[in-house]
């Protein structure tokens, strides 16, 4: 029986990387960061602060 490609989709959220500001979510927290500084440059989030 062949795997419902679907089930790939189903990523555990540790091991994904979400957009704070649009819940976007990426493989890597590059990925994240260069996704945050073109779209999202206005906003008012820095992730590097406690």
């Amino acid at each position: 029986m062949p795997m419902d490609p679907r089930d790939e989709e189903n990523v555990d959220e540790s091991d994904s990387f979400v957009c704070p500001v649009c819940n976007a979510t990426f493989e890597s927290q590059q990925a994240l960061e260069d996704h945050g500084e073109s779209e999202h440059e206005d906003a008012e989030i820095d992730t590097q602060r406690p």
